[in-house]
């Protein structure tokens, strides 16, 4: 018999259990398609035949977005966002990650920047593209185009930043922030913070209406700062899905304890904190006298 999958074709014998068997590499794209068994007949059979649909579904990536931490002695700067695509680990790879098209977005649903993912090892590529950026916190919403592939969008917050204000980027597992702050002689501190944190409404991103509080203290040898930021916060949800940010959600309250140890050293972030969030959702990462490491990030504390 024949056994045919598109256009490519190849012969097969049935075995003693009346089965016959092929392995055929499929070609073009993902979606509905068609495997067909072709019996020419004989003498003693007569002529058969019988087509299946089957579904090819698209492989599967993940993003993840690392915000950066710029610093600018103006009032903008050129703020370079990364993501990383990641292919399912299934045993194979589909090959395409340097056709994977990724897209930075506002909130608002604005264009940020976009960028063609570079393949780094198997399964693994980078997407990176640049944008001018105020100073200050902003969260930026990740999503991928692939004929290939599928997969969630990805929230991180992108910050700039003068030398000048305690500020910093960085994050651990689903969640991630920024925040930019400086002392007023009088009245609540300027600047902005921005908190990115998992729900079951999506991913949740908070974003300060107002600073309202802001310590910090430095000293030892090496010199090591500990600080504190608490922020009025306004509360949406991005639909990891359809990578869309909903109507304002709610408002809450975010405190932050941040441990400054040191620069990265070798990729690696020895700064610790501490998150809480009560009011429209509540969440809590660490404790003030039990801060946790960053996966990667930086702080900035001025004191």
């Amino acid at each position: 018999m024949t056994l045919s999958q598109g256009s490519t074709s190849t012969p097969a014998n049935t075995g003693a259990d009346g089965r016959a068997g092929a392995t055929i590499t499929l070609a073009g794209p993902a979606g509905l398609k068609s495997a067909s068994a072709t019996w020419a007949g004989s003498s003693t059979y007569l002529p058969a035949s019988m087509t299946v649909p089957f579904q090819v579904d698209k492989e599967t990536i993940a993003l993840t977005v690392q915000g950066p931490l710029v610093i600018t002695s103006g009032t903008s700067a050129s703020a370079p966002i990364s993501a990383d695509v990641v292919e399912a680990p299934d045993g194979t790879y589909a090959g395409s990650l340097g056709l994977v098209s990724v897209a930075f977005r506002r909130l608002d649903g604005s264009l940020v920047c976009q960028a063609t993912a570079a393949p780094t090892s198997p399964g693994r590529a980078v997407a990176t593209c640049s944008a001018a950026q105020s100073v200050g916190a902003q969260a930026v919403i990740a999503t991928a185009t692939s004929a290939s592939y599928t997969g969630l969008a990805d929230v991180g917050v992108s910050t700039v930043t003068t030398s000048a204000a305690t500020a910093g980027a960085g994050g651990i597992g689903p969640r991630d922030t920024g925040f930019v702050a400086t002392a007023a002689k009088k009245g609540a501190p300027a600047g902005n913070l921005v908190l990115v944190v998992p729900s079951v409404g999506g991913i949740a991103v908070l974003s300060s209406s107002a600073l309202t509080g802001l310590t910090t203290s430095c000293g030892g040898h090496p010199r090591t700062c500990a600080g504190t930021i608490d922020a009025d916060v306004g509360l949406q949800y991005v639909d990891p899905v359809a990578g869309l940010a909903s109507a304002p959600a709610g408002i809450g309250i975010a405190h932050l304890d941040l441990r400054d140890l040191g620069d990265p050293s070798g990729g690696v972030s020895p700064d610790l904190w501490a998150e809480a969030v009560s009011g429209a959702i509540s969440d809590a990462l660490g404790t003030s006298l039990n801060p946790v490491g960053l996966d990667y990030g930086n702080w900035r504390l001025v004191g």
